[in-house]
């Protein structure tokens, strides 16, 4: 890490703030250091991309509320405990005395009003940057804003978050223990949730199921053959699978996902197979070939459905293990993960499972005020997307249920929620602003024609494409709108990868391919 003197930079201008962020929202300082510590080692492995292709203000604030949230900090926040400086001057008596009105108010917050206010007049984003992190609307974000200034009555909060921000002592940045926290999670970082406890128990309609906790069986690790994947994702055609520095020999894949570090796919035999990048190889169970195959990268999850209509199974790379299994009516279609929350359909009734520290919880999920017309289509960053009259989806906002429709007969939600791709139109896919519903435009020309697509962890999709009777691979920025305001020097594809097939890519996503 002092290697990359912009990182080193980055940190020792961003620490106090960081951790000041969460002592405003209800954390005691100790504990602050420790999330900061640790969303800054997450930062890390994605510095670069970053740099180049992301907006590091709203990927910096959408790590520090996911910790917040994982750390159970989600509660109303207790009062806030600072220790008193040895040395207290009259100007800092005064920003002590700020702080503590601000924490008492803050603390009489709903928790969506108490993180815009501090994303907003401590972090430094704008409304629209907060709102892409809350998943909501800048109207939305800017109703909270004013009506949290007028509820703590403080004057102007721009001014007053920072100075009594600015009492709250905190350690120097840790560049050590930033570095030390990310080589040990390296190879581990879908703990990021939490590790799940050996008796986790699945609570749904008042049933509660014991999990199975048997290991699953490892085979012979597979020879690798060092090579660098061209693109975001792994991907499998021909009977070679493509991970991140290598390729292996494996035979059938008909589906793939990323968990954690690890390549899990479904072979035409139903069997579900984890692999890791040095070959290494363990079975996790059976599933039924024409279902789905989903996962949750970040959180390291993974869910299929065992075959004859059997149990919804869910499985953890923390522990490598099944958490749970659902028993499942019919019609069952699994949509999706969204961070530690898995979506699905089953006896006609949208529903979503989430995954806690000791139990799996089963709730409905409520469709659009205005209806829908069929299932949920997909869900990102708490933004839901479904059908809607016409040729038309809808775009749900999770803080006020706002509604946008975007032209379109499927598609699917980038992971941070920004951003619907669409097919279903003449000319190939389109990218709108999921929260207004503006065409962004889309990197993928006119003459081709979508085969397969994925989006990729970085804000990418990589696209199999047909060209002419030939088939390419390539990895582009997911919006016009994306390059322009955030990285216009760089570039917008992956140089072109000519293949002599359709590839089966990691997380692929059906409502990017028009249906035939």
């Amino acid at each position: 890490m002092t290697r990359d003197r912009d990182f080193t930079a980055y940190v020792l201008a961003r620490w106090p703030l960081v951790a000041r962020a969460y002592v405003l929202l209800g954390v005691p300082v100790a504990v602050a250091e420790s999330l900061t510590r640790e969303v800054f080692a997450e930062v890390l492995p994605r510095w670069g991309s970053l740099q180049r292709d992301g907006d590091l203000g709203v990927e910096l604030a959408q790590v520090v509320v996911d910790r917040w949230a994982r750390a159970g900090a989600k509660p109303a926040p207790q009062p806030m405990m600072v220790p008193t400086p040895l040395l207290l001057t009259s100007e800092l008596e005064q920003r002590m005395a700020l702080l503590v009105r601000l924490g008492d108010g803050l603390a009489g917050l709903d928790e969506t009003t108490r993180l815009a206010v501090v994303l907003h007049h401590l972090l430094g984003l704008d409304l629209a940057e907060v709102a892409a992190v809350l998943g909501a609307t800048p109207a939305a974000v800017r109703y909270r804003v004013q009506d949290a200034a007028h509820t703590l009555d403080l004057g102007s909060l721009g001014l007053a978050c920072p100075e009594a921000a600015a009492a709250i002592g905190v350690s120097p940045p840790d560049l050590a223990g930033i570095e030390a926290r990310f080589r040990a999670s390296r190879r581990r970082r879908w703990l990021a949730s939490g590790a799940i406890g050996a008796a986790v128990v699945l609570v749904a309609a008042g049933v509660t199921l014991l999990v199975r906790p048997a290991p699953e069986p490892t085979l012979d690790p597979l020879p690798v053959t060092p090579a660098d994947n061209p693109v975001g994702v792994a991907w499998w055609l021909g009977g070679t699978l493509h991970l991140d520095t290598g390729t292996v020999r494996v035979s059938g894949v008909r589906h793939l996902v990323e968990s954690g570090d690890l390549v899990v796919y479904g072979d035409g035999d139903g069997q579900v197979v984890a692999v890791g990048e040095d070959g290494s190889r363990q079975v996790l169970g059976t599933m039924d070939v024409g279902t789905s195959l989903v996962s949750s990268q970040r959180a390291g999850l993974v869910a299929w459905l065992e075959p004859d209509q059997g149990d919804l199974v869910v499985w953890s790379a923390a522990g490598s293990r099944v958490v749970g299994t659902l028993p499942t009516v019919r019609d069952t279609v699994l949509v999706g993960w969204d961070r530690d929350r898995l979506y699905f359909r089953d006896d006609f009734i949208d529903q979503s499972l989430t995954v806690g520290s000791d139990e799996l919880v089963v709730s409905t999920v409520s469709p659009p005020v205005s209806g829908a017309l069929g299932p949920l289509v997909d869900v990102a960053a708490e933004v839901q997307l479904w059908p809607e009259r016409g040729l038309s989806l809808t775009v749900v906002h999770p803080v006020d249920r706002a509604e946008v429709v975007v032209p379109g007969t499927s598609g699917q939600l980038s992971p941070d929620g920004r951003f619907v791709v669409t097919v279903g139109r003449p000319g190939g896919p389109a990218a709108y602003d999921a929260a207004t519903g503006e065409a962004m435009g889309t990197w993928f020309p006119d003459d081709w024609t979508p085969m397969a697509a994925a989006f990729t962890s970085e804000g990418r999709v990589v696209w199999s494409v047909s060209r002419v009777g030939s088939y390419t691979l390539i990895d582009c920025l997911v919006a016009r709108g994306y390059v322009n305001s955030f990285a216009v020097d760089s570039e917008p594809c992956t140089p072109r990868l000519d293949l002599h097939g359709v590839p089966v890519l990691a997380g692929g996503e059906p409502g990017l391919v028009p249906s035939t």
